[in-house]
């Protein structure tokens, strides 16, 4: 059993979650300005991130039941403790650098789901804006000169 193998596996996803987390900080930068169109290529990122997290774990867990007797984290912290120093230390850092990027990850997406709410209030309220003023009482006149009460273009909310 090499546990170098899954640190490579965990390295990599390390890799994948960093990237993930500055496409978070462009989106935020993104989102703030009202760039549309660069948000369109910042999501498909995120997705082919999220993709190549999916097959990393995929890889870890069969690496797991390849030299655990299980898949659970018991059997995890039992082949770290009964490994050498030098591993123990190496999975304790990597474990300590991977909870602060998971952290920043979570922060950042907190943050950018709450512009993503404020913009879509802000589309709601124009929208309602704008049907309130088409469905006053604004007269147009009809084909033969005669006056025809105008139809919102927007259903009212209920």
């Amino acid at each position: 059993m090499n546990l170098n193998e899954l640190l490579d596996i965990l390295e990599q996803e390390y890799e994948v979650y960093n990237d993930l987390n500055e496409l978070g900080h462009k989106k935020k930068d993104v989102l703030i300005k009202g760039m549309v169109n660069e948000l369109d290529g910042i999501v498909n990122a995120e997705q082919a991130c999220i993709a190549t997290i999916s097959k990393l774990e995929d890889a870890r867990e069969r690496w797991l039941k390849a030299n655990t007797k299980g898949n659970n984290i018991e059997d995890f912290n039992n082949l770290i403790e009964n490994s050498n120093e030098e591993d123990k230390i190496k999975f304790k850092e990597f474990q300590e650098r991977f909870k602060k990027l998971l952290q920043d990850v979570a922060e950042v997406n907190e943050h950018n789901q709450a512009l993503i709410e404020q913009a879509l209030e802000y589309i709601e309220f124009s929208i309602n804006l704008i049907g309130d003023a088409i469905s006053s009482d604004s007269v147009t006149y009809g084909s033969k000169g005669t006056n025809k009460k105008s139809s919102a273009l927007f259903d009212e909310k209920i």
